[in-house]
């Protein structure tokens, strides 16, 4: 069986937390690390990624490693923004995992895409 491929966008404090849950899932791999601070995602492929590609750029991350399933780290005004290009660029099956902010405007925007393709938003 292949190995479903993750992809990490925010390397900051909570990602080593999102990073030692996905070491300890078999069959799960990260492949992709990205911050817009290169240091961050280095110190965090050196820690629990050793094999993962390296981005600044989230678009781009999307683009060339096609992830199976997306973790967003990052602030809770940037998951709105992330999270709707990442179901717009990639697979109906591609898994997307975030707390949403708790702002009313972030949540119905956030929900419009993954309703588009069909996908079931749960809030968490």
């Amino acid at each position: 069986m292949k190995p479903m491929k993750t992809a990490l966008i925010g390397c900051g404090a909570i990602a080593g937390n999102h990073l030692t849950a996905i070491g300890k899932i078999p069959g799960v791999e990260p492949v992709a690390l990205c911050d817009a601070i290169p240091e961050r995602a280095e110190a965090a492929k050196k820690k629990y990624a050793p094999t993962a590609a390296i981005y600044t750029d989230y678009k781009k991350m999307l683009d060339e490693a096609r992830p199976d399933a997306v973790h967003i780290a990052t602030p809770h005004y940037l998951h709105c923004e992330m999270a709707c290009e990442a179901l717009a660029r990639l697979s109906r099956k591609t898994g997307l995992y975030l707390r949403r902010g708790n702002r009313p405007h972030d949540r119905s925007r956030a929900e419009q895409p993954g309703e588009a393709h069909g996908l079931f938003s749960k809030s968490i």
